[in-house]
């Protein structure tokens, strides 16, 4: 799952006392806006920086910042924690004001999302959320295929998703 300008990762990290969020934009392999809840305006507002009212707060912080930068769509990066509690909380209170997230759960590398498929798009691997039982099934589907014929089918797919 990669950011780019347009679409920055939201990445997610919780401790025991704090949350933090972060868009990044892995093509430029920088960090465009964050938010944690060890901010003072978060801070001031919460009790306690691990809870799920504060993750609440920097979720509505960061999207507040995103919509001043116009950053409407992001990718989610759960980073392997459970979407429950606190990740759910600053994913749904990003989610509020506008700004659309695909987690990894979906179907990240799709041309109506990301626009025109990269050869590294193609490629099925773990890094995408998938099973090795459901990697290996998508493979074995690939083996037989011709290449000429997922480049049609690729083209296709976007001259229906482009117009």
């Amino acid at each position: 799952m990669l950011g780019t300008a347009s679409k920055p990762r939201l990445s997610v990290f919780k401790s025991l006392s704090h949350i933090y969020a972060q868009l990044i934009d892995d093509t430029a392999g920088e960090t465009l806006i964050t938010a944690s809840t060890t901010e003072k305006a978060v801070k001031s507002g919460v009790k306690h920086g691990g809870n799920v009212e504060a993750a609440r707060k920097v979720g509505a912080s960061l999207a507040e910042r995103a919509l001043d930068k116009n950053i409407k769509a992001v990718v989610f990066d759960r980073g392997g924690y459970i979407y429950h509690g606190r990740v759910k909380a600053l994913a749904e209170a990003a989610r509020a004001p506008v700004v659309e997230i695909f987690s990894s759960s979906e179907p990240v590398n799709t041309p109506e999302r990301n626009g025109p498929f990269r050869a590294q798009d193609i490629a099925v691997s773990n890094r995408n959320g998938l099973s090795r039982r459901s990697r290996d099934k998508h493979l074995d589907y690939l083996r037989d295929v011709p290449v000429e014929s997922v480049l049609a089918a690729v083209r296709e797919r976007l001259a229906r998703a482009h117009g």
